[in-house]
């Protein structure tokens, strides 16, 4: 009778556990259908795309705009890799490539090719944000482009956008690893990783890239803040370079706005008083009464540069000057201009109503501090300074 009993219990046990094993199979299975579905769509294969034409009207842009200016690229479908990535936060569905994008990738193909193993992309918060991602960088707009260009082209990709998971492409499907796990020691996927790009998404829930990245992937590419204590440790410790991307041109965020079939017609009003930010363009489009907010904390702003220790504010760096706080939508970072690598930046306040705001922030400091804190942004030749002066 004992005997009966127990291997009931034993046989009940090993029902139980072989139930939990199909639910965990089951459920890893459905979690990553995404990713599968994503690979199916995109590897060897062109990604839906279409041509756009930026609006006729050159009087809304205040420019000229040519015939090399007339067309730009859109890629569709970029909800799909987002839900496949599980990007934290929502994106349009549709994706505007900027100039910039493949001057970069040819910068990043070069690199890959020589001595460089290692590049950390940074810029100004939510000026690349195209594909709309409400909460993070621009720099991950351009992760996405990466990726779909590598995968059309059956290259070999790995993405790490947390600090859990890793995610490898390559023409044996797409694999999901968990980098809690002793990765390293999986010759597997140390072999498919040494064939791979990383892109790895730091503007996400990730610190760094993992170590097994560190150590196996060909070249690997990690998307930054601006601010130095979120790259200069990485590149001490894997060796690289940084790349800066360059703000966006008016057109640029005007072909934002028309694929989303917002009024292009406030494009350079908006961009003259806000600076060339897609993020804050678009919030106001979408939500007017957030101008007054937006005019509120960039005043707030000023006030708060001109009561703060420049030497903590900002850092001299064999960069550029680079802002130490997070970027706000006062003080814009850009790179240099540079048709082989934007290795340099410079910050600037890019319209004169926020520069207006900076000046007049700065007359209720010594006029020694005042003439530091606008030398810094460039403003000491400003109309307002020098009338305040006289």
């Amino acid at each position: 009778m004992d005997s009966a009993i127990f291997y009931i219990f034993i046989g009940t046990l090993i029902c139980i556990l072989c139930a939990v094993i199909f639910r965990y199979l089951l459920s890893s299975a459905f979690n990553n259908q995404p990713l599968h579905q994503f690979h199916r769509k995109a590897w060897g294969k062109p990604w839906p795309d279409e041509i756009g034409l930026a609006p006729d009207d050159e009087e809304l842009f205040g420019v000229e705009i040519g015939p090399d200016a007339e067309e730009y690229l859109c890629l569709e479908h970029i909800k799909l890799v987002a839900k496949a990535l599980r990007l934290a936060t929502n994106v349009e569905d549709i994706l505007v490539l900027r100039k910039q994008y493949t001057a970069t990738l040819s910068m990043l193909i070069d690199a890959s090719e020589g001595k460089e193993r290692n590049i950390v992309l940074t810029g100004q918060p939510g000026i690349a944000d195209i594909t709309i991602l409400t909460s993070i960088m621009g720099e991950t707009t351009f992760l996405l482009f990466i990726l779909l260009h590598r995968l059309q082209r059956r290259l070999p990709t790995a993405v790490q956008v947390n600090a859990e998971q890793l995610i490898i492409f390559d023409e044996c499907g797409v694999s999901v690893y968990d980098t809690k796990l002793k990765m390293h020691q999986d010759n597997t996927l140390r072999r498919r990783l040494s064939r791979c790009w990383a892109l790895c998404d730091s503007n996400q829930n990730l610190a760094s890239p993992c170590l097994t990245i560190r150590l196996e992937a060909s070249f690997v590419v990690i998307t930054s803040a601006p601010q130095p204590h979120r790259w200069q440790g990485l590149l001490k410790q894997m060796g690289g370079a940084v790349s800066f991307l360059r703000l966006p041109s008016v057109m640029e965020v005007g072909a934002v706005i028309k694929e989303l079939r917002l009024d292009t017609e406030q494009t350079l009003s908006l961009v003259s008083k806000w600076g060339p930010s897609v993020r804050t363009v678009l919030r106001i489009l979408r939500d007017p009464t957030r101008a007054s907010h937006y005019e509120s904390d960039v005043r707030d702003a000023a006030q708060a540069l001109a009561r703060a220790d420049y030497s903590q504010v900002f850092l001299h760096s064999q960069y550029g000057l680079l802002p130490t706080l997070a970027g706000s939508d006062l003080v814009f970072v850009d790179a240099d201009p540079d048709p082989q690598f934007n290795h340099e930046c410079s910050i600037l306040v890019p319209t004169a109503f926020l520069r207006n705001l900076v000046v007049q922030a700065s007359t209720n400091l010594s006029a020694e501090k005042a003439f530091d804190l606008l030398c810094t942004l460039g403003l000491s030749s400003h109309s307002l300074l020098r009338s305040s002066a006289g």
